[in-house]
């Protein structure tokens, strides 16, 4: 029925809500975020849609440092996750190191916790893009990657609407 579908599916959930406007307000437009809330679905908008953010929902028991790598390798600096304790295992000994903003949510159960990949960066290359020793690399090589990756960013839209 329709009074039951609107009792379900279309309730505001009040702790992803604050969550995602936390995350807008901590990440810098542009940047890429990968968010995290219990099992929500990675088709899931409540976190990136209320931060006004672009990245990727992916389900705590599937949230893995190599994943997160990943997704670092396609521009991922940003890690945010929708708890109520910090990350333990793997996952919290991988997080243990970089800078951390924990904010409290609304009912006191859950708390967010953002981490800032920005500290750790990955190079593309060993040596860098400017490196002329890298292994195999030409100049022209590395003249195309250095364009590709301009225009990606320019490409790259700076703010939803």
């Amino acid at each position: 029925s329709v009074r039951w579908s609107e009792s379900h599916y279309y309730t505001v959930l009040e702790p992803l809500r604050s969550a995602g406007l936390a995350i807008g307000s901590v990440v810098p437009e542009g940047e890429l975020v990968v968010v995290s809330a219990g099992g929500l679905d990675c088709r899931s908008p409540h976190l990136l849609y209320r931060a006004r953010r672009y990245g990727w929902s992916i389900p705590d028991h599937h949230l893995q440092p190599d994943l997160i790598e990943r997704l670092e390798k396609e521009g991922a600096t940003w890690l945010a996750m929708v708890a109520a304790d910090p990350p333990s295992g793997p996952l919290g000994r991988w997080v243990r190191e970089l800078p951390t903003r924990e904010i409290n949510l609304p009912g006191g159960e859950l708390r967010l916790f953002i981490y800032h990949r920005a500290e750790r960066p990955v190079p593309l290359f060993k040596n860098g893009f400017e490196a002329e020793t890298g292994p195999g690399w030409s100049r022209q090589d590395l003249e195309l990657l250095k364009s590709s990756a301009n225009a990606a960013r320019r490409n790259r839209p700076a703010k939803l609407q």
